[in-house]
């Protein structure tokens, strides 16, 4: 009996949901970090198996929207929870479970679709007080199970796989064995690059980055990418920051983003990083519709 399914990933910003898709996957499909809102769009990982074909959804982190940018990953998650076989809500274990938490997990049990409530981080958090939040979250009728998981060490990722084709309907598989994602090579390179910057870069700079790539060629016979990238910040004040004395924290960041993409890639890289200035971008529909933040695609 053969399983197919789309299982969408939800929960509060840094609970770990792209690094458990990525886990699950087998290959890095969502850029991780410890930043909030590190993920912006909804991401689809594809996991097949002997016995089944399953579409994880990666979505942003719940929050409120309060600019256009944030608007559309709202509407995000929203269009990532509606018509799916499963949906797996998110609770970091190493922070005490709220009463809007079990509310909110009352109101995705109450859409009709199967729940599955996940404790996130059991390698570092408190076991007793994480034993304490089962019953807070038994107590919403109809979550199909309550499953703590450390994806460093892997615990209980077993059960936590055998729960979800539990849940999961009888069907074909949609896609070939070896596909894994429905975002395109230039997508994945665009958020490697901004990934490097949520991690060495601090305050609000990150969060008001978009990347573009101008340019993005591949030399077959010498293996080689040749990529030009634009990095969009908010404010020129930004910009100095990122550019770094004498350029050394732009140069730092095109290394390790090199690094990172030919080993990506499976080829060699000539990277350039450029700098650029759109004043408050986020706070624009237009620029965040241009920079690929479309909320039309949740409108159809």
């Amino acid at each position: 009996m053969y399983k197919f399914g789309k299982v969408t990933i939800v929960g509060k910003p840094n609970v770990g949901k792209s690094t458990l898709l990525n886990k699950l996957i087998g290959e890095k499909i969502s850029i991780v970090s410890p930043k909030a809102q590190t993920t912006r769009d909804v991401i689809n990982g594809v996991l097949t198996t002997e016995t089944s074909q399953i579409v994880f959804v990666d979505t942003p982190g719940i929050h409120k929207a309060n600019n256009p940018l944030s608007k559309y990953m709202v509407q995000g998650i929203r269009s990532a929870t509606a018509e799916v076989d499963l949906i797996l809500y998110l609770f970091d274990g190493e922070k005490p479970v709220t009463d809007k938490d079990v509310e909110a997990l009352g109101h995705y049990v109450e859409s009709g679709t199967p729940v599955i409530a996940v404790l996130t981080k059991l390698d570092r958090a408190n076991k007793e007080r994480l034993v304490s939040y089962v019953p807070k979250l038994g107590a919403v009728a109809g979550v199909k199970a309550i499953i703590p998981i450390s994806v460093f060490r892997l615990t209980n990722l077993d059960m936590l796989m055998e729960e979800i084709e539990k849940n999961l309907p009888e069907g074909e598989r949609m896609y070939d064995e070896d596909y894994l994602t429905d975002k395109p090579y230039m997508y994945l390179v665009s958020e490697r690059i901004r990934e490097k910057i949520l991690y060495y870069y601090n305050a609000e700079i990150p969060h008001g980055i978009s990347i573009e790539l101008p340019e993005f060629d591949y030399d077959k016979e010498k293996n080689l990418y040749t990529i030009s990238a634009d990095i969009i910040c908010e404010k020129q004040s930004h910009k100095g920051i990122l550019i770094g004395k004498q350029g050394a924290a732009l140069k730092n960041t095109a290394t390790k983003a090199r690094i990172d993409l030919e080993g990506f890639l499976e080829a060699k890289v000539f990277l350039t990083l450029f700098v650029k200035v759109k004043e408050n971008w986020r706070d624009r529909p237009s620029l965040v519709s241009e920079f690929g933040y479309n909320n039309k695609i949740y409108n159809d």
